[in-house]
């Protein structure tokens, strides 16, 4: 068994109800087991991380996530696999962003 934590933001704390969480789990489970453990009893959750490509369970475009600070898609993406320690980041979608004006600064 290993532990790891996972650290939310936004909408995924709010559905959480935490900031961290920590998990046990089997040795050798990958991102993709993780995401399935936490939201198998919380439909909100699981509707923010999977969505359905024809008739197909697929991890949701809009979301990212981060083990120990690097994007999956720069490891292994959801069969990146988790080790003792390891740190996951959920990230929801974020919208709108930062106006800056240029005349305001002078």
């Amino acid at each position: 068994m290993v532990k790891v934590k996972v650290f939310t933001l936004g909408e995924f704390r709010e559905i959480m109800g935490e900031k961290e969480i920590e998990v046990e789990l089997p040795s050798g489970s990958d991102v993709f087991y993780l995401l399935k453990a936490i939201s198998e009893e919380n439909d909100e959750l699981f509707k923010m991380i999977f969505e359905f490509k024809e008739e197909e369970k697929c991890l949701s475009s809009r979301i990212r996530i981060l083990v120990n600070g690097r994007t999956i898609h720069a490891l292994e993406g959801i069969k990146t696999k988790l080790k003792e320690g390891d740190v996951v980041s959920l990230i929801p979608p974020i919208s709108g962003g930062l106006h800056i004006s240029l005349f305001n600064s002078f």
